[in-house]
This record gives structure tokens, C-alpha cells and sequence, in this order.
């Protein structure tokens, strides 16, 4: 991470209105920063607004207050320059891979003999050579998650918006495609916002954390990750971890009061979602 700043949230609130015209606060007077070549991660119950955080920050939501400054918009379409990672690969199935990667590339009129130069860089980046020709249909949960990420890193974008990415899989891959996502992030230098349930994986992968409430949400804590912990192998009996970890769910509002109970009573395990 450097001192450079990327993006300001001050302020944001978000409302919609139901069928009966009644109003439904969404995210109640959020703020935050975000600088270059960091990771950020927001955690919180389901339905506080992670996701719709995510889309005043692409762009794609626009009735909102607040400020949004991005100091990073494409100059296509003035919006942020940000690439976004959903729980869903969402890759094509009529397509190969090699084709899903080149796609955002062909979007933009990259040359063909330039498009395969680039793709390749890519796809060798995120361990699918030799399956360039393969289509979704054959590949596993994780293979597809790299074929998104490829496809994502591909155009370069400064911000990468990461919607639980990795919720789907398995803990072993899970693991591994949080490792392969920082590696290429900070290889090829772009920020992260990243959206999870799962408090370990925002230890893993954040350099801060920022824990949200309830609808309407607001900033609960803004905690700074310790560099060792990003880096812990085995932190399921790590003491400093663990501490975070409870300081994180001790934050979280009394609409997870049933899972801290149960975490507590040892019933459950202690990776599983909060919301």
C-alpha cells in the first residue's frame, strides 16, 4: 500500500422506495478511503448494503448521497475504472476460455494477434494453460472462478470489486484463489474491495476491515490487519488471530447475537457465515 488515495466515500446514504410509496433506508451516513495497492474488506449481516456499496462505487447506482470521488474513471464512459468478481464466475458456456478471457478486450477493438498475446498472459497468470480451448461447461467451480478473475485482470482496471467471490467453494480452493487473487493483485497492481461473510477470509485477504451494522448501515469499526496474520498458516490456533477474530464479532450488531451464541456453545463451526 501506498499514500496515494484512490477513492472517498464521505457521507454516502442510500434510500429506496417500496411499492406503498414508504421509505426504506438502505446505508445511513457511510464513510471510508481506499488507496492504492491496498485491500479493503467490509463485513456485515446479509442485507445491510455491501453489495449496493459496491454499485455506487462502479457507477451503477446513481440515486444516492453523499460523495463518491474516484480518482481512477475511464475516460470511455467517466466511471470508475473497476472490474467486478461476483459469487456467480458467470462465464459464458457458449465460449472457451480463451474467448471468455478475450471478450472485454474484443469489447474494446484490440487487435485479434493482440488480444491472444494478452489473453495468454492471463490465463498462464492464473494456472488454466493448456485449457485455453475448454469451455465452462468442463470445468470445476474454482477453474471457472479463474477463468473470472482472468477475464476481470485482462483489462487492467486500477479497483477490483469483489462481491464473496469465493463463497461456493470448498475451504482447501477457497484458500488458494484468496492466495492467487493477492499474488496477481499485487503483481499487477490493482486495489480491492472485497465483500465477505466470513471473518476469517477478511483477516486473510484485508489490510483493513471495515465492520458494518444493520440496515441502515453505518461503520461499526475500522480495524488495521497486522501484516503477520495476512500471512499465518495454520490460524485456526493462532492466539492473536482468534482475537481479532472475536474483537470482529464483538462489533457485529445484535442481528447476529443467535450465531456469536452459537460459536460460543461450540456448535458450529467457527468458519461459517455471520448473516
Amino acid at each position: 500500500m501506498n499514500d496515494k488515495r484512490l477513492l472517498l466515500l464521505n457521507d454516502i446514504k442510500l434510500s429506496y422506495c417500496d411499492v406503498n410509496n414508504c421509505q426504506l433506508d438502505i446505508i445511513d451516513n457511510i464513510s471510508f478511503s481506499l488507496h492504492e495497492n491496498e485491500i479493503i474488506s467490509l463485513i456485515g449481516p446479509s442485507g445491510c448494503g455491501k453489495s449496493s456499496l459496491l454499485r455506487i462505487i462502479s457507477g451503477e447506482e446513481k440515486k444516492y448521497n453523499g460523495i463518491c470521488d474516484c480518482n481512477f474513471t475511464n475516460a470511455e464512459n467517466n466511471m470508475c475504472d473497476c472490474g467486478f468478481l461476483y459469487q456467480d464466475a458467470a462465464c459464458f458456456d457458449w465460449m472457451t476460455v480463451k474467448q471468455n478471457v478475450e471478450f472485454g478486450l474484443k469489447m474494446r477493438k484490440i487487435s485479434k494477434k493482440e488480444r491472444e498475446v494478452i489473453a495468454k498472459k492471463y490465463i498462464d497468470s492464473v494456472g488454466l494453460s493448456g485449457f485455453e480451448n475448454y469451455y465452462p461447461g468442463d470445468l470445476s467451480g474454482g477453474m471457472k472462478q479463474r477463468v473470472a478473475l482472468a477475464r476481470v485482470l485482462v483489462l487492467n482496471p486500477k479497483l477490483l470489486l469483489m462481491d464473496e467471490p469465493f463463497a461456493a467453494l470448498d475451504a482447501m480452493l477457497r484458500k488458494k484463489m484468496q492466495q492467487l487473487t493477492m499474488q496477481l493483485c499485487k503483481k499487477y497492481g490493482q486495489s480491492i474491495i472485497f465483500v465477505t461473510h466470513d471473518i476469517d477470509e477478511a483477516i486473510t485477504v484485508a489490510d483493513r476491515i471495515y465492520v458494518l451494522s444493520k440496515r441502515p448501515t453505518q461503520v461499526l469499526k475500522e480495524i488495521k490487519v497486522p501484516k503477520r496474520l495476512k500471512e499465518v498458516d495454520g490460524y485456526e490456533n493462532d492466539f492473536e488471530f482468534n482475537k481479532l477474530k472475536m474483537e470482529i464479532m464483538n462489533y457485529i450488531d445484535e442481528s447476529t447475537e443467535e450465531y456469536k451464541k452459537c460459536i460460543a456453545e461450540n456448535c458450529c463451526d467457527a468458519r461459517s457465515n455471520i448473516g
